[in-house]
């Protein structure tokens, strides 16, 4: 063992026994205690969830190459952490990207409702769970078109 590795042991040890052993267990269970698999990660707010309701996020022109899966019904685009679809019916819907389940950026559209990749969880088109890992829910965002121009709103 090199010099320095001895001296930054003993500086480390120095370290814990001066802040006392209760600091140094809370200090390494909230490092451990954050890796445990049992633990459901905390949500992550979506975008604009500060925002009062209907605030505007963006704006897609529907006649853009950007918008070109939205020209079609089933088809879905991502934008800025939403998840921008055309219904089958053909009106136009939001969500955020971000799975309730273990907020990962795995929402899609596919077959009329929200789908997450990572797990499986199904969402209807107002954000309610379709199955167990869609029990939380998923966040749904306003939309509105005018003159050619889709609005995503809180």
């Amino acid at each position: 063992m090199g010099g320095a590795t001895i001296i930054r042991r003993m500086e480390r040890q120095k370290f814990l026994k001066s802040i006392g052993i209760g600091a140094a267990f809370a200090l390494t269970y909230g490092c451990l205690g954050a890796c445990s698999k049992d633990e459901k990660p905390p949500f992550i707010a979506p975008n604009g969830s500060n925002l009062p309701s209907n605030t505007p996020l963006f704006t897609i022109d529907l006649n853009s190459t950007e918008a070109s899966e939205l020209s079609k019904d089933g088809g879905f685009m991502i934008k800025d952490d939403v998840v921008i679809a055309k219904s089958l019916s053909g009106a136009y819907l939001a969500a955020t990207v971000i799975c309730s389940h273990e907020s990962r950026k795995e929402i899609t559209f596919q077959e009329n409702e929200f789908f997450c990749g990572a797990h499986g969880a199904r969402f209807d088109q107002s954000g309610i769970g379709l199955n167990n890992f869609g029990t939380g829910g998923l966040k749904i965002y306003n939309t509105q078109v005018a003159d050619n121009l889709l609005t995503i709103l809180t």
